[in-house]
């Protein structure tokens, strides 16, 4: 296989490796785009500790982000990439 095909995946997996960036994938997933305040508040985290789980999963390539005002929304890249990690996350639960 492609060395930087298999290097995408081992980065997103690496990435979904982590309950809180799962429970981020899925919130995303359900709620659709939202902000780092509302995740925020969704998680129980801290603002830096949530922004960190945010920028992983933006460079693995499965979030996208935007700038309204001062404030950064958050959303999957695709729905593709939600059906892989939905499968993925329920074989990871079992």
């Amino acid at each position: 296989m492609n060395k930087i095909l298999t290097g995408g995946f081992t980065k997103i997996f690496k990435a979904l490796g982590e309950s809180s960036r799962q429970e981020i994938m899925s919130l995303l997933r359900t709620k659709g785009e939202m902000r780092v305040g509302d995740l925020v508040k969704e998680l129980g985290l801290a603002q830096p500790t949530v922004s960190q789980h945010l920028r992983v999963l933006k460079e693995a390539g499965v979030l996208k982000s935007r700038r309204v005002g001062q404030e950064m929304h958050y959303s999957v890249c695709s729905e593709k990439i939600c059906d892989v990690v939905s499968v993925f996350l329920k074989m990871y639960q079992r």
